[in-house]
């Protein structure tokens, strides 16, 4: 592994990034009335339920792996893009374009791209933030949430690093190429009980750093996205059911003590916890995430009806 690690000297080619050998998974790009071209990671059938998966900053539709296939087979249409600035979509370099609503309005404009009048949403970290932030705004195109490791639902101590210097001095200090080994100290920070990083997950969270804008935009966002914790009357408007879902040990977002004070806010909320993880629980126990998740998106199938009221799974 170490020397796998230490021996790749090139990022994977676009052609060879996810999900190039996933049976299941096929990709295209789709172009917004903009202009901007957006990567989507699609499965399951063209005429069932829609169901959209937002990744979190750093990361791109190879997050969904685990998740992708498992759906598609339960009926799901499922939709994963590369969210702005990630992945194999367009990075735009203006500032205003990173911040939550500008990022919301981009997946309210998919969805108008794709015909899709409404779908439940399945979120990580900053991708949760900007899923909260369109169901607040247009709640008719959002059923339910489902929402791991989110932004807005905890601490985040990271964000508040990039900002000490301004995004141009930042730049001037960090290499354009940035070195294999960095991605996979990252990957290994986010897991919990997980430390085995896998040499070719590396390589696919690797692959996006070949391209000169993808620094930039990381910063980008980091300067521009806001990471705060939501506050109570900021979620009142939230009254869809809504599935929250940390790990005890997430050393991104910090859940302790904000969500439990959050998912008691919303009308329609159910926390699970699992002990021992860490902030990417859909790669680190995608079974456990599975098992959390199918029952709550089955409601969204079958009527929508609510969930049980507030509580804690382990």
């Amino acid at each position: 592994m170490l020397a796998r690690l230490l021996s790749r000297t090139t990022p994977i080619a676009p052609e060879a990034m996810y999900p190039a050998r996933d049976p299941v998974a096929r990709a295209r790009h789709v172009e917004l009335p903009d202009g901007e071209r957006v990567r989507l990671v699609e499965a399951g059938p063209a005429d069932g339920p829609p169901l959209l998966l937002l990744h979190g900053w750093g990361c791109s539709a190879f997050f969904w792996r685990h998740l992708i296939p498992p759906l598609a087979a339960d009926g799901w249409r499922v939709i994963a893009p590369d969210l702005r600035g990630h992945g194999l979509s367009d990075r735009p370099l203006d500032p205003v374009a990173y911040a939550r609503r500008a990022m919301a309005a981009q997946v309210r404009e998919l969805m108008q791209l794709l015909d899709i009048a409404r779908a439940p949403i399945v979120a990580h970290s900053m991708g949760g933030a900007i899923a909260v932030t369109l169901a607040r705004s247009e709640p008719a195109l959002v059923p339910r949430l489902a929402l791991f490791g989110s932004v807005g639902f905890g601490v985040v101590n990271r964000a508040d690093w990039a900002r000490i210097l301004p995004p141009a001095l930042t730049e001037a200090l960090v290499p354009r190429r940035i070195p294999r080994w960095t991605i996979a100290a990252a990957m290994k920070h986010t897991r919990g009980g997980q430390p085995v990083i896998d040499a070719d997950d590396v390589d696919e969270y690797w692959a996006p750093t070949q391209f000169p804008d993808f620094v930039r935009a990381m910063h980008l966002l980091l300067h521009h996205f806001e990471w705060q914790p939501w506050s109570a009357h900021e979620l009142a408007p939230l009254v869809q059911p809504v599935l929250l879902a940390t790990g005890t040990h997430d050393l991104v977002v910090r859940p302790q003590p904000v969500i439990p004070v959050l998912a008691r806010a919303l009308p329609k909320a159910e926390l699970h916890v699992a002990d021992g993880a860490g902030h990417v629980l859909p790669e680190e126990r995608p079974e456990w995430t599975l098992e959390k998740l199918r029952p709550f998106l089955a409601a969204a199938r079958h009527g929508g009806a609510s969930v049980a009221p507030p509580s804690v799974a382990a």
